[in-house]
């Protein structure tokens, strides 16, 4: 049977994010599920359904509904779409006869998958009309949520204008007590801090300190797999934080209101721990930066792989091997120098561009956790999907094209030809970008340095590397998994690369 699929996002923000690209991925699932043949994807991108654009002439969904009547879309077709608030947002009794006139009478059966499967066909117009009804009745109370949050915000900000207290997100040293900012006990915690960081000690020693004495952070989520630790991270938004100064930041509407909380640290010394940072960057390591960090892994036992270094005639040499090699008897050392080459060699057409930029280390840490967040949210929305997960992913896409803005218009603006060995040659700065770059693309690198085991990959990637037969079953390679579900199989022994988006490179 066959299907067409209609996705649409109204503002500019989503279609450079990933509201487009989650709704083509999951309707693409449904229809794989439901074993349906895709015959054309109509997409429309920042048009509005509440004013009409996307009927409009010009409008893919208009050019649906035309489609369908000339005869091109037949009778018997499926039309897989989010919702079907995607289709219109018109009251009910409009939205009914617009889907019923073009859709439903014309034999096209019409399916959303956001709150579940849920068929609309000419059988169950009832069905249909109750759903738009229901969706009316969610977008008249949104509305009204919308209006009360703000006028809340327009009250908070008159609030601050006149010294007052209002309920905003405070600073885990400050509390609120009878309509009036108190400063708690954790005030003695952000002064020690401040103290040993003009007394010139690193965000890395601070938080060992702390921790040597047993001081537990606060204000943070604690991920109950982790430690609760102090780390360099959670010491640096401290050090950064104009809360300290008495001062409230507002991110949605990046405005700043003065004096607000009870200060904690002086102005002056704020300034002096800015200064201090910049004019004191982190420490050279004996060792260079590993590019790969963190990446890799093995197939075999799951363990991580970990960097080992050897001292010959006076200068070091640096392999990856499997954390778990004494269990892991399948397992062998992998030396850097290949390893690097030959993956680098094959990451050419990503965007290389960061290495003629200005470093943005915490916003690039930032969108790292945010793109991890999106992960989790598409594969529990995979599994179930609701309202809730689809408005926090939305959220979580906003978020992210706005640091993404945010970096774009902080570098330079240069074309950067890719050179995998001005990487591997590189300094250590140029090493710390290779690498955050990398974790924002890629998921993890499986090492297989022994090649594949028996059926191993035939039953994760039925199809997908025509070349491991060409090269042989035993070839020593590498699987990466890139975060946007692409996977590249590259050779450590013989130079050739395989895609499972059907690039094949030699």
């Amino acid at each position: 049977m066959k299907c067409v699929i209609y996705r649409r996002v109204s503002s500019d923000e989503q279609t450079k994010g990933y509201g487009l690209d989650r709704q083509l991925e999951l309707a693409e699932l449904l229809a794989n599920e439901q074993d349906l043949s895709i015959q054309q994807i109509y997409t429309d991108k920042g048009k509005s359904a509440s004013k009409g654009e996307h009927t409009a002439k010009g409008g893919q969904l208009r050019q649906l509904y035309d489609d369908i009547e000339s005869g091109v879309i037949h009778s018997g077709t499926i039309l897989i779409t989010e919702d079907l608030d995607r289709l219109s947002r018109q009251i009910a009794s409009i939205a009914m006869g617009e889907l019923t006139t073009n859709l439903i009478n014309k034999g096209i059966e019409v399916w959303t998958f956001l709150d579940g499967l849920q068929k609309y066909t000419q059988t169950a117009t009832f069905t249909l009309m109750l759903a738009l009804v229901k969706q009316e009745t969610a977008y008249i109370e949104s509305a009204k949520k919308k209006e009360r949050g703000l006028a809340s915000h327009a009250n908070k900000r008159a609030m601050l204008q006149n010294g007052e207290a209002p309920k905003i997100r405070r600073p885990f040293w400050i509390d609120l007590v009878k309509d009036e900012y108190v400063l708690n006990e954790q005030g003695a915690l952000v002064k020690t801090i401040f103290e040993l960081s003009l007394q010139g000690n690193g965000r890395i020693n601070i938080a060992k300190q702390l921790n040597e004495q047993g001081i537990k952070p606060i204000g943070w989520k604690h991920d109950s797999k982790r430690k609760n630790e102090w780390d360099s991270n959670k010491v640096s938004n401290i050090l950064r934080s104009v809360s300290v100064m008495g001062d409230w930041h507002s991110p949605k509407h990046d405005q700043t209101f003065k004096d607000v909380f009870p200060q904690v640290i002086s102005r002056n010394d704020f300034h002096k721990v800015q200064s201090l940072a910049r004019k004191n960057p982190r420490k050279l390591s004996k060792h260079k930066i590993s590019i790969f960090q963190g990446l890799l892994d093995c197939p075999y036992c799951g363990a991580v792989y970990s960097r080992r270094s050897v001292v010959k005639t006076d200068k070091t040499y640096y392999s990856y091997k499997c954390s778990n090699s004494q269990q892991c008897a399948a397992s062998k050392q992998v030396s850097e120098s290949v390893l690097d080459v030959f993956v680098l060699k094959y990451l050419g057409d990503l965007d290389w561009s960061f290495m003629d930029k200005d470093d943005n280390t915490e916003l690039n840490a930032e969108l790292l956790e945010l793109q991890h967040e999106r992960k989790i949210l598409n594969e529990s929305i995979k599994k179930r999907s609701s309202s809730a997960k689809l408005d926090r992913l939305d959220d979580v896409e906003i978020r992210i094209e706005a640091i993404q803005s945010q970096l774009d218009r902080a570098s330079v603006s240069v074309d950067t030809e890719f050179d995998h060995e001005r990487i591997i040659n590189g300094d250590e700065q140029t090493r710390v970008r290779a690498q955050q770059a990398l974790k924002l693309l890629i998921e993890r690198i499986q090492v297989y340095s022994v090649g594949v085991l028996p059926n191993e990959l035939a039953d994760t990637l039925p199809d997908k590397f025509k070349l491991m037969r060409k090269h042989g079953a035993k070839q020593a390679h590498v699987l990466i998994h890139f975060n946007s579900g692409e996977i590249r199989q590259v050779g450590l022994c013989s130079d050739y690369v395989a895609s499972n988006r059907g690039l094949l490179v030699e």
